[in-house]
């Protein structure tokens, strides 16, 4: 089968990106001949075959540049194509032009918009229309459906939009276990080491994390907390960690620095409060943390929720966002005690090796394709 996916991602310099990537390689291991066509070129040599397409820099105009650009594209290079994956920014025109040729085409979303400011208002319009218009092509037109990422997010689609959930596959964010390790305690950072990575926007609950810092000092914990990437609220940790050593800004890095970077800590924080964007999500970090052997400890809501459930799971714990600081400083406090990060990390690493592998993602995928085409 010769799939070309249609995506906004930028391979170089977008962690939301992982997702595809894997997808990608694993689609094209498998055997399916793959096509993607998107804003820039791989920096390194890629399994599948890449095609960068221009698209505006002005915010606002990317998208609709980008959509309109890969229309022309394929309107001349759409032979022996059988299929169209189409991250959703772009599905109103490449989607058009799918149902106008006969071509079946899948609707990709990895997330509602997340961000806030005009441009999260202007792109969750956007990202409403989109499913809408999928709601209408799975039935009368060429449209297969559509991918999620949980439960939650398919039932919020199959509700809002009418979309049948047969017609929505649910992609969780998976961990490529081969590039992830775990070590024993005493191989990791001495004392205690938190560690969050990922966009640093107060969207996302990242101004709780310094005063649970601040807290287990105060207990004589011998406590860093640790922040891998950047964002709109990065200025104010900077501000912080002048007068807080404990806190430690690494900056962003390139995923692939980030599995031999996470693994020498002890515990992985999920501190996404429980609105709309993050109730429906499959955060890879978490997928990450636990193929690294981390403890999790987050805000509970479904989004944070392990994909299969686990009991006896005392490696992850998930707290109210009411009471977030508090009660997160006393299992943090519990966990410390203990000391048994080794034995809890052997079960997180079990755990993601079991449920987490990129395998499992693929595998429905693919059998939901096949049972969308027949």
């Amino acid at each position: 089968m010769n799939i070309t996916w249609c995506t906004t991602r930028h391979f170089n310099s977008d962690f939301c990106s992982t997702t595809q990537i894997e997808l990608l390689n694993r689609l094209t291991a498998e055997g399916y001949n793959l096509r993607a066509l998107g804003p820039d070129q791989p920096a390194s040599e890629v399994q599948w075959e890449h095609v960068k397409i221009k698209q505006s820099k002005i915010k606002g105009r990317k998208g609709a540049t980008l959509a309109n650009n890969i229309v022309k594209f394929l309107s001349k290079n759409i032979d022996n194509c059988n299929l169209l994956f189409i991250d959703w920014p772009l599905v109103g025109k490449v989607g058009a032009l799918a149902d106008k040729i006969g071509l079946p085409w899948i609707c990709i979303d990895r997330s509602p918009p997340a961000d806030s400011g005009i441009f999260a208002a202007l792109q969750s319009r956007v990202w409403k229309k989109t499913w809408r218009y999928v709601s209408l092509s799975t039935k009368s037109k060429q449209c297969l459906g559509g991918t999620v990422v949980s439960k939650a997010h398919q039932d919020m689609i199959s509700k809002k939009f009418q979309v049948k959930p047969g017609n929505l596959c649910i992609l969780m964010a998976g961990v490529n276990l081969s590039q992830f390790i775990t070590k024993d305690n005493n191989e990791r950072l001495s004392g205690l080491n938190l560690v969050y990575h990922g966009r640093i926007d107060r969207n996302r609950g990242i101004m709780n994390l310094p005063l649970i810092l601040e807290k287990l000092l105060e207990h004589d914990i011998d406590a860093k907390m640790h922040f891998i990437g950047d964002g709109d609220v990065y200025h104010i940790l900077e501000n912080i960690s002048r007068t807080q050593p404990n806190l430690i800004l690494h900056g962003k890095k390139n995923h692939d620095e980030i599995p031999k970077e996470i693994c020498n800590y002890q515990i992985g924080l999920l501190p996404m409060p429980p609105i709309s964007a993050w109730i429906i999500a499959s955060p890879l970090k978490r997928s990450e943390y636990l193929a690294s052997g981390l403890v999790v400890l987050g805000v509970n809501h479904s989004g944070h929720h392990l994909p299969c459930d686990e009991p006896d799971s005392e490696w992850y714990a998930l707290v109210e966002q009411e009471n977030f600081v508090t009660d997160a400083i006393a299992q943090i406090m519990k966990w410390n005690n203990k000391g048994n990060f080794t034995e809890m990390g052997l079960k997180s690493r079990t755990y993601a090796e079991e449920n987490l592998d990129w395998n499992i993602t693929v595998n429905s995928l693919t059998s939901w394709v096949h049972q969308r085409l027949e």
